[in-house]
């Protein structure tokens, strides 16, 4: 969301309601995650399906994060009558990492060539120079056999992105695993996790990280925590500390 009146600019960058990605403050600590998803010839389905994101990550002691993201999307517009419902979901899905990020497989994934209908450059079209930008940046990835990805530079994050698409009635599910590098960890330090939420979109959400061997999590106890919820706010960030096992 852009305003040209700065007030009203401020106002929605405060409130959280610009749809702004976060952008990591210097000796910053974490991990950054954001799901996007675009709804591309799908009808007006994206109101019957059903969201559920799970990400499951591994701390190292060298800082090393080893990430592990199952998307599940189920389609409950199978019984509407109107064909704009029970159609396909066709979803374009982005998957915003910290700018370092691999990736290292994907499964459930899908291509598609798009054939445009007009030659844009023959006929002096302009190009939006932010758009080019990122295309430049585009890299095809074959990550397994069963998986197609893009990859991009976006936002000052490493972008991540797929065919995602679910038939009436049907449940698809789409993995990811993806691997970025830290600083090495240390007693008492916070371990920040920020997720920008889709403006307008709900999903469930569970998040479950594993401390390097010797730490645990002051939050939890243990050297596992755990967070879950139904309801996203705009941005959600856990501050965790690691403590040394003595």
């Amino acid at each position: 969301m852009f305003f040209k009146d700065e007030a009203m600019q401020s106002m929605a960058f405060d409130s959280r309601t610009d749809g702004g990605v976060y952008q990591e403050p210097d000796a910053f600590v974490g991990d950054y995650l954001a799901l996007v998803n675009a709804n591309i010839a799908g009808g007006k389905t994206d109101i019957f399906v059903k969201q559920k994101a799970v990400l499951q990550s591994e701390l190292s002691a060298d800082g090393n994060v080893s990430n592990t993201l199952t998307v599940t999307r189920s389609h409950q517009g199978q019984n509407e009558v109107d064909p704009w419902y029970n159609h396909i979901n066709q979803d374009f899905f982005k998957i915003f990492t910290p700018a370092g990020s691999s990736l290292t497989y994907l499964e459930g994934g899908k291509s598609k060539e798009i054939i445009p209908k007009v030659n844009y450059a023959q006929n002096a079209y302009e190009t939006d120079p932010d758009v080019t930008e990122i295309e430049n940046t585009r890299t095809l990835l074959q990550p397994s056999p069963d998986g197609y990805a893009e990859e991009y530079l976006e936002s000052g994050k490493r972008v991540f992105a797929t065919w995602f698409n679910v038939l009436p009635g049907e449940e698809g599910v789409l993995k990811v695993k993806y691997n970025f590098s830290g600083a090495p960890v240390s007693n008492d330090q916070v371990f920040t996790f920020v997720l920008d939420k889709q403006s307008g979109s709900e999903m469930d959400f569970e998040y479950a990280i594993v401390a390097p061997a010797g730490y645990y999590w002051s939050e939890s106890g243990s050297d596992l925590f755990r967070y879950k919820t139904s309801v996203l706010p705009s941005r959600l960030e856990l501050k965790l500390t690691l403590k040394q096992q003595r």
